[in-house]
């Protein structure tokens, strides 16, 4: 399983667009991508509705989980949509 935890760049926080191409993007993955708080539920990263429950702000921190470890380069262009302004 590949994990990562990173930073929420934006200061508007995962809001709707950038939360549809997250969804977007982890739907092309032969695995579940799954994305928490640290420590706290998991959410199916393919899922606009399940990413905006979880109320990310900027500045907080996100774990991405994909349970396929071939996935390297998917996992690294999922973290960059979080971690670009």
């Amino acid at each position: 399983m590949l994990s990562r935890q990173i930073t929420i760049a934006s200061p508007d926080g995962l809001h709707a667009r950038p939360a549809n191409e997250f969804a977007r993007l982890a739907a092309t993955a032969p695995e579940k991508v799954m994305v928490s708080r640290p420590g706290g539920d998991k959410v199916r990263g393919d899922s606009m509705l399940s990413l905006m429950t979880l109320g990310l702000r900027g500045g907080e921190s996100v774990v991405i989980e994909i349970s396929d470890d071939s996935q390297e380069t998917l996992l690294e262009k999922l973290i960059s949509l979080l971690s670009a302004h």
